[in-house]
């Protein structure tokens, strides 16, 4: 009891000496910025946090609000496609990584090319007031089959993918005017597939385009000062 009792008055001591060392306001706003990013709980940082039992850790889950949104960007996506050419070719379907619609490649663009065809536009300015009325961040992602191509501007199908997805990418930014802040763009040749290639039918599964309106919100970046 007497060693309990000695342990007591002496974390005592130490809590008393330490709230008696005040750091300034600069110093502790410093500390502050330069740690958020890295052991935050703050869930305005896009991810909501769960202590794990058992002792292994933190585990990142996403954000409930944002996933609240989901749903509701699913029906307004769906809503506006019904005024699209080929509607009924593009998937619409939301998990908890966001909103993915799943456009193919032969609605878009011509074998081989990369270059927006004759009608495709339609399908893509239907997505815009969606697109637009939204912060969160779009990512569009290129997918071709396994049959390598045919010509020198695409030496294989990591540029034919990638260059898809640019053109989407470009389409929505350059013409459209949308925040050219909120998209990005990358291509994945043939190592993404829904299905093997086994068929005609299959590659042309494969095909695909598809633009994922993200869970995550854009948000104003913290300024750093470092002297």
């Amino acid at each position: 009891m007497v060693t309990n009792m000695l342990c007591f008055f002496v974390m005592l001591l130490m809590f008393a000496t330490f709230g008696a060392q005040k750091k300034s306001q600069q110093e502790s706003r410093a500390l502050e910025l330069a740690f958020t990013p890295i052991f935050s709980i703050n869930k305005e940082l896009g991810a909501h946090q769960w202590l794990v039992s058992g002792g292994k850790g933190i585990l990142l889950m996403p954000n409930p609000r944002h996933m609240a949104d989901i749903p509701r960007i699913v029906r307004r996506v769906k809503n506006q496609l019904q005024k699209a050419l080929m509607r009924d070719q593009i998937l619409v379907t939301g998990d908890d990584q966001g909103v993915k619609i799943r456009i193919p490649s032969q609605v878009l663009f011509q074998s081989g090319s990369a270059t927006l065809k004759s009608g495709a536009e339609s399908v893509l300015e239907a997505l815009v007031p969606v697109l637009g009325e939204l912060s969160q961040f779009i990512r569009i992602d290129g997918h071709c089959d396994d049959k390598p191509t045919k010509n020198a501007l695409f030496p294989t199908n990591w540029e034919l993918s990638s260059a898809r997805a640019c053109s989407v990418l470009r389409f929505f930014t350059e013409k459209m005017g949308l925040d050219s802040g909120r998209f990005s763009a990358q291509g994945f040749a043939e190592f993404r597939p829904q299905v093997e290639n086994l068929t005609e039918e299959d590659r042309e599964t494969n095909r695909r385009v598809e633009i994922m309106i993200l869970s995550s919100k854009q948000r104003k970046k913290d300024e750093y000062h470092w002297e």
